[in-house]
């Protein structure tokens, strides 16, 4: 952005400006709000010069009309006080310290004197302001606590702030600023007590991103009495359901999870001793609380969180770390376990039953996607044990254990009522294509009911009609399993015979309907892997058809014919018999295969849908 050079005003102006943002005066007395005792009436009361540069202007009069409410609330004005211009001054003061204040010269071609002076990075009137905006900050949170479009607009100020490291410096001794940590610390008191708990999220998440990973006194204090909260959970089990306590649950939950998504690598050691606890405290909770949508949610979005702030950034060569791994992946794998003992016969008679019913499940999903996005662990994966081991080290928890007792649960849940709803069909078909992608092993180690209930359910994906990303999904999940079988040659075993009858489905889905352009080539592949396993089935198939639908034209069944054994013989090959060294999943020969199916497609595929 380009400023003009004219506007440019003595830096005496400048400075009589910003000191006009310090001269505090002692008019009220307020002993519930002792921070609004002492008003600005020299701001309030300042007139701007048509000389000063507009965008000062415009900035300084926003700050006297923030000013002015203040003032006018303390004076008992209220009906004159809008909760709407409160909540688009913090705002536009958000916008402020994102673009403006203690600006980064380097994202600009051009910056004016005056705009530089009076914003630039620690020059006097940016911390003067940027002292100002936090007070006005902490007075929000006072007078506008039980408005949330106020205090949500007001905490996104504050994370702004808190994620600029220019400010944090400035901030480490400012006590209005630490003063913020009453949200937390006397979270049940007035007027903290009105405010949400996402916007308690947002405070503590500001005051722990500010610090750097260099924690003080003031933020090892809020955090202390925080996990004393916690404790107290414990000891209040007999009135765990009351309304008081279920809030209280609500927002320390909440602020754990602003804590958990403060974390970088600067402060992973210092609050990881502050997490772990707690997510095993979680699994109990969700236990305790399994019946309120919210708390589940929460928790398993908190859960979420530890994927993608600690599991990504724990070192593996360091022993501490390693326990660490092992001591969460324990506490994922309680809390899939007692998810599913608690939804484990979840099902709707409502016919018209919205998809939110099952945003719990959608985020369980989610959550096993993302554990399995990580790669962490690159080890040999193995069952997990009968029996739970007592030694820790010995046998760690691998990642695929505690997806794959997760998917067990899911597996007989996600039924035909269920997979009628887009995004978890999506979510659920995204996590088994995963799994059989990297570790077909262990979906052939499943029970044999329980991989007849995994195939019928990539069945109906491929009948639903839900799209190209639902019927990709299901082929990525096919071709590795047909793998799986030619590779250990088990294609006479009983998971044999259940993938039979996705072959049945899947050569319907091919030459019975049109294939979706975007999966053309993934279907050829797919096609390839089941001929390879079931070479016989696919010329009773193919027979079939042909015998069905084609055999009152000669000409349109021999033009068919000769289009088929195009696909499955050699170029020099007499019979039409199935050529049974060209399915053997080598590279070229699958390449080969793709060649003949495009030309199959061109040539007879359209032949297929005369009537």
């Amino acid at each position: 952005m380009t400023y003009d050079a004219s506007n440019s005003m003595d830096v005496n102006m400048i400075t009589s400006l910003s000191n006009l943002l310090d001269q505090m005066t002692e008019v009220h007395n307020q002993p519930a709000y002792p921070i609004l005792n002492r008003i600005n009436l020299s701001l309030i009361d300042a007139k701007v010069t048509n000389t000063i540069n507009p965008i000062v202007s415009f900035i300084f009069t926003s700050m006297q009309l923030a000013e002015l409410e203040n003032h006018m609330f303390c004076l008992n004005m209220l009906k004159y006080l809008s909760p709407q211009v409160a909540s688009t001054l913090a705002w536009f003061f958000r916008e402020l310290s994102q673009n403006y204040l203690f600006m980064n010269e380097s994202s600009y071609s051009f910056i004016s004197p005056t705009i530089h002076h009076l914003f630039g990075t620690d020059t006097q009137s940016a911390c003067t302001i940027l002292n100002f905006l936090i007070r006005k900050i902490l007075i929000n949170f006072y007078i506008w606590s039980s408005e949330t479009s106020c205090t949500t607009q007001t905490a996104k100020l504050l994370i702004e702030i808190s994620m600029n490291r220019s400010m944090t410096k400035h901030l480490l001794d400012n006590q209005n600023y630490w003063s913020i940590g009453h949200v937390i610390t006397h979270s049940n008191q007035q007027p903290w007590m009105l405010l949400t708990s996402s916007v308690k999220k947002l405070a503590i998440k500001s005051l722990i991103t500010s610090c750097r990973g260099q924690p003080n006194d003031n933020i090892s204090s809020v955090l202390l009495i925080f996990d004393s909260k916690f404790e107290a959970l414990k000891s209040s089990a007999s009135s765990c359901h009351c309304q008081s306590q279920i809030k209280e649950t609500i927002n320390l939950i909440e602020c754990l999870n602003g804590i958990i998504e403060s974390i970088s690598h600067e402060n992973l050691n210092f609050l990881i001793t502050l997490i772990v606890p707690r997510l095993e405290q979680g699994v109990y909770l969700l236990d305790t609380y399994h019946n309120y949508g919210e708390i589940v949610e929460l928790i398993l979005n908190m859960y979420n969180g530890v994927i993608e702030k600690i599991l990504t950034q724990l070192n593996t060569n360091s022993n501490e770390h390693i326990s660490v791994k092992n001591r969460i992946l324990q506490c994922f794998l309680g809390l899939i376990q007692t998810f599913a003992k608690h939804n484990q016969r979840r099902k709707s008679t409502n016919l018209n039953i919205e998809e939110e019913y099952f945003n719990d499940l959608l985020l369980f999903l989610s959550l096993l996607n993302r554990l399995h996005d990580i790669n962490y662990d690159n080890d040999e994966n193995r069952l997990l044990p009968n029996e739970p081991s007592t030694n820790e080290q010995n046998s760690p928890i691998k990642v695929i254990d505690v997806i794959l007792t997760g998917l067990e649960f899911l597996i007989p849940l996600m039924n035909q009522e269920m997979l009628k709803f887009q995004a978890l069909t999506v979510e659920y078909f995204k996590l088994v294509s995963n799994i059989a992608f990297n570790n077909p092993d262990k979906i052939f180690s499943r029970p044999l009911d329980l991989f007849n209930t995994l195939i019928s359910s990539i069945q109906f994906g491929l009948d639903s009609g839900f799209g190209v990303e639902v019927v990709r999904c299901c082929l990525e999940s096919i071709q590795p399993l047909c793998a799986y079988l030619f590779k250990w040659k088990i294609c006479d075993s009983a998971y044999a015979e259940v993938l039979k009858k996705i072959f049945r489905t899947f050569f319907k889905y091919i030459f019975d309907d049109s294939i979706e352009m975007e999966v053309f080539d993934l279907s050829s592949n797919v096609l390839y892997s089941l001929i390879c396993c079931f070479p016989y089935l696919f010329t009773d198939l193919v027979s079939q058809l042909i015998r069905n639908r084609f055999a009152a034209s000669d000409q349109l069944r021999q033009k068919i014919e000769n289009g088929f054994k195009l696909l499955i013989t050699s170029t020099n090959q007499s019979n039409c018999e199935i050529n049974l060294s060209m399915f053997n999943l080598e590279k070229r020969n699958r390449i080969k295969f793709n060649s003949k199916f495009n030309e199959f497609s061109i040539t007879t595929y359209g032949l297929l849908f005369i009537r």
